[in-house]
């Protein structure tokens, strides 16, 4: 009987080691099927690349549902890995130790050194590495450009309209006098934006548009947008057009509408000027024509009463303006519509007749 509890340790090691082995045993043959699982659900949150699989947690690994596993990472991905590993129905717990990145770009070890060797594993740069990396930062630098200072001027023969951006006050006041020194502080309206974040002066352009009655006149428009151009720094970009003679004649003729005698086709004294200013517009642009002078009537009369009385009075304005305004014969020729084209029909007031009674400019073919 001694003999026998001298051996009492003997039943107590022997179970001790079976369960040490069988402990053993169950880990090894879930480890396998745990890190599959657990990679899976890694790579299934997208997690893969930055987070590490380590292994079972040791003995400590067989828990009461599963094994407790072991992940590394960084710790902005520890929530989301913890996450998806402990939904692994082989897994009870997880224990995630941080890692953070190192200089590499990759996971640092515990023990602070780095993951890769440098020397070993990172490609030193090459010429074309080097020439895209400069076109890139040429690209970048073309783009962070500030735009160039664009400015429009609206120009007529006394007047300017000033608008678009400038980088600062300065800008805007250099162009403001230089275009009052032209116009007249009167004639000049300006609505120039101060955007210095998103303008330069340098290659700006002033772009002036407008209408001119003959090609002199938009050479004068010119001349003195270029003054206010040069005064900003800027470059003159032209956009000035030329009426035609035709409808220039037009409006000066309906701004001021030549009178007539009642039922006659005497020219009335004060409309001598409308016709001087027509002469002198047609003398200055030789190459425009032959343009027909058209007389119309109101439907005060017959029919045929009217029809000679607007024949009668567009050939007193070709006369007028042959005579008097030194015209050329050849580039006019009169004709009458009566009251075939009225503007106003019925025409029962005396202001709807007047607006009918009238002189317009046509250009031959």
């Amino acid at each position: 009987m001694n003999d026998l509890r001298k051996w009492w340790w003997v039943p107590v090691l022997g179970a001790l080691l079976c369960g040490g082995i069988t402990a053993l045993l169950v880990t090894s043959g879930v480890a396998g099927r745990v890190e599959d699982g657990a990679v899976a659900a890694l790579e299934a949150a997208g997690l893969d690349t930055g987070v590490d699989y380590v292994g079972v947690d040791g003995l400590s690994g067989i828990g009461r549902d599963g094994v407790n596993v072991v992940l590394e990472g960084p710790a902005a991905d520890e929530a989301a890995a913890v996450e998806a590993v402990s939904a692994r129905s082989e897994v009870d717990e997880v224990v995630y130790r941080v890692v953070e990145s190192d200089a590499t770009g990759g996971l640092g070890a515990d023990d602070g050194e780095p993951d890769l060797d440098a020397s070993d594993d990172v490609a030193a740069p090459t010429a074309e590495d080097a020439a895209d990396e400069a076109g890139d930062g040429d690209r970048q630098t073309e783009a962070a450009a500030p735009a160039p200072m664009a400015v429009a001027a609206v120009v007529g023969a006394d007047e300017m309209v000033l608008s678009g951006q400038v980088p600062d006050e300065a800008a805007r006041d250099a162009l403001v006098i230089a275009a009052v020194a032209q116009y007249g502080e009167e004639a000049v309206t300006e609505e120039l934006e101060i955007a210095a974040e998103a303008v330069t002066a340098d290659g700006g352009t002033l772009t002036v548009s407008g209408e001119a009655s003959t090609e002199a006149e938009r050479a004068e428009l010119l001349d003195r947008a270029e003054a206010v151009a040069v005064a900003g720094g800027l470059d003159l970009v032209d956009g000035v057009t030329v009426r035609s003679v035709e409808q220039s004649l037009n409006d000066l003729f309906e701004l001021d509408p030549i009178e007539f005698d009642t039922a006659r086709a005497t020219i009335r004294d004060g409309s001598t000027p409308t016709l001087d200013a027509a002469a002198e517009l047609i003398n200055a642009n030789p190459d425009a024509g032959p343009l027909l002078v058209v007389g119309h009537t109101d439907s005060d009369g017959s029919t045929r009463t009217n029809q000679a009385l607007s024949e009668a009075r567009a050939a007193a304005v070709v006369d007028y303006l042959v005579t008097t305004g030194s015209v050329e014969p050849e580039r006019l020729e009169a004709e009458g519509r009566g009251e075939s084209e009225l503007l106003v029909d019925p025409d029962i007031t005396p202001e709807d007749r007047q607006r009918n009674r009238r002189i317009e400019w046509e250009l031959l073919s």
